[in-house]
């Protein structure tokens, strides 16, 4: 079962549905192609990229998926908050260990933190 999350429009939701639409268009896919890739009505794709209605965290990873994308591409100037640099040493050490592990456990480690960064924009953004 899928939930849709609808909103109203904000700075925020209109950013997110702009680089939606922008990179979309960078891919060169209409709205019914992408919708058919991630599975959805052309029209919800439109809605997500008008800002009135927002992905679920497992459709906008679908959608980052099809789109070849990064979260960050599509929340790039969406609460945007300065630089700085990272203070929680346990991270840091975390990360040290990380560039000893392969690639593809790297990969699968982004991916999880791509997903909560995500879920974190989206409670924000709906909260």
């Amino acid at each position: 079962m899928t939930t849709l999350l609808f909103m109203e429009k904000t700075r925020d939701s209109v950013a997110f549905g702009r680089r939606l639409k922008d990179t979309r268009q960078k891919r060169g896919l209409s709205q019914k192609e992408l919708a058919a890739m991630v599975g959805i009505h052309p029209r919800q794709v439109s809605k997500y990229e008008m800002g009135t209605s927002f992905p679920t965290v497992a459709k906008l990873l679908e959608l980052v998926r099809a789109l070849r994308a990064s979260p960050e591409e599509l929340f790039a100037d969406v609460s945007a908050a300065p630089e700085s640099p990272i203070r929680n040493v346990r991270l840091l050490e975390r990360f040290r260990e990380l560039e000893q592990m392969t690639r593809h456990d790297q990969e699968t480690v982004v991916e999880l933190i791509d997903a909560m960064i995500a879920k974190g924009k989206i409670r924000k953004l709906v909260g």
